[in-house]
């Protein structure tokens, strides 16, 4: 595969990928499948920082080969989201915005994501040295180098059925492994409440702290992390009433605050990668849960054979059925937590 430089786009790296790979089943006349070393390289190229312009996301196959670019709906639209190895701030979202009762912070309003997330507590753990501060001597630029390339060697991007898109395992991952940083833009907080899918139908938020650490969670501000146009692989994760990863935020290096995904569970090559995204955005009766977990919250109905048939059901069938058909309403694909995300501090 050719060496690529700053002179190339995402689109050309891939363009020369499928060119080449027809010339090589035309020469064995037969389909040949690159070695996953070859698929690492090939991936580390398709998402290098030396390219031009924006860099998009690509479903793979089972064995990593990408196949297309991945589309995000929102309301009768579609674009693809740009990736992006952190947090960005437009500082226009933010003009006009009234200060958030308990922010502690030097600047408002917030020019930089520095202002909002960039002065986290000695409280809040690393989040490669939470026991002890003084072994800490990270630095997010080498952080981000490193979950950069755990994506593209460990997780793939993937056709999940009827939930759309997700990720899964590429190798085993061990329980408490950081899996990626949630990212995307710094937008004030918004409330939308039940029964406003139709106000914001993205939904690709999560909740962050902002300003300087507070003792007492409910009194943290946080702000929203909005990964509809821009974020990381992990927006892809889906919904599971029984998920093997959590959000959880902490400190990264001396400077930095972030959100990230962390393994709850050991997970299997080939296994999907779930969060458990709560009820607040799945709370549609017409739209069950798809998950397929065992101890789904509210699993698709059972389907009733007649609706008025003439048959006399024991108390526990209809007990049953009742349950089965009044559960709480989760969903399945990407969205905002409801909950916040478990902070990780200092243990003394």
């Amino acid at each position: 595969m050719s060496t690529r430089n700053e002179t190339f786009t995402q689109d050309e790296v891939f363009a020369d990928f499928v060119s080449e790979t027809q010339t090589e089943t035309r020469k064995r006349k037969r389909s040949s499948t690159p070695s996953k070393k070859e698929v690492a390289n090939l991936l580390k190229q398709l998402y290098s920082d030396n390219l031009e312009g924006p860099r998009h996301f690509y479903a793979q196959d089972e064995n990593g080969i990408p196949l297309a670019k991945v589309p995000t709906t929102v309301g009768d639209k579609q674009h693809f989201c740009a990736l992006s190895t952190a947090n960005q701030l437009d500082p226009k979202d933010w003009q006009g915005q009234q200060k958030q009762r308990g922010f502690k912070g030097k600047h408002w309003p917030p020019t930089d994501t520095a202002d909002l997330v960039g002065n986290p507590s000695i409280l809040e753990a690393c989040i490669k040295h939470p026991k002890d501060v003084r072994e800490c001597k990270c630095t997010y630029e080498s952080w981000q180098k490193k979950m950069h390339n755990f994506w593209l060697e460990s997780v793939l991007l993937r056709d999940a059925d009827n939930k759309g898109y997700g990720i899964y395992a590429w190798k085993p991952i061990p329980k408490e492994a950081a899996i990626g940083e949630y990212t995307g833009m710094l937008r004030p907080r918004r409330d939308y409440k039940k029964g406003s899918k139709t106000e914001h139908p993205g939904a690709y938020h999560a909740s962050i702290a902002m300003g300087r650490f507070h003792a007492d969670v409910h009194q943290q501000v946080t702000a929203h992390i909005d990964a509809t146009h821009v974020g990381s692989v992990v927006r892809f994760a889906n919904h599971s009433c029984e998920a093997n990863a959590k959000f959880f935020e902490g400190r990264c290096g001396m400077n930095n605050r972030i959100l990230f995904v962390e393994a709850t569970h050991d997970i299997a090559a080939g296994e999907e990668i779930t969060l458990d995204y709560g009820s607040q955005w799945f709370n549609d009766p017409e739209q069950p849960c798809r998950c397929g977990a065992k101890k789904c919250k509210n699993p698709p109905r059972a389907p009733i054979q007649e609706e008025n048939a003439d048959v006399e059901m024991s108390d526990s069938v209809s007990s049953s059925l009742t349950s089965v058909q009044s559960g709480s309403d989760e969903g399945y694909t990407s969205g905002e937590a409801d909950e916040e995300p478990t902070k990780k501090k200092q243990r003394r």
